[in-house]
């Protein structure tokens, strides 16, 4: 296993310790509604208020995207580490 490989499971490992944080996930749940209800109350002629609801959704959305990758591509390496030790 070289660095790199070692660096993204670093980065696997602690993406999954955020992603099964609590506090975390309640956070994330409590903005996603936050920007969805902001979006949703909004008045007809306020799109800016709408525009900067659903950029804040797509950042947290693309945040929580990305700790998921991390953790899927350390997954990945410690399982083709683990079938490579087995031969």
């Amino acid at each position: 296993m070289d660095n790199n490989d070692q660096l993204l499971i670093e980065r696997g490992i602690a993406a999954t310790e955020i992603l099964e944080n609590q506090a975390f996930g309640a956070v994330v749940n409590d903005l996603l509604n936050y920007y969805a209800q902001s979006s949703m109350n909004s008045q007809p002629n306020q799109s800016e208020l709408r525009e900067a609801a659903y950029y804040q959704f797509r950042a947290l959305n693309d945040v929580v995207n990305t700790l998921r990758q991390w953790a899927i591509m350390k997954d990945t390496l410690l399982s083709n580490t683990e079938e490579t030790n087995e031969d």
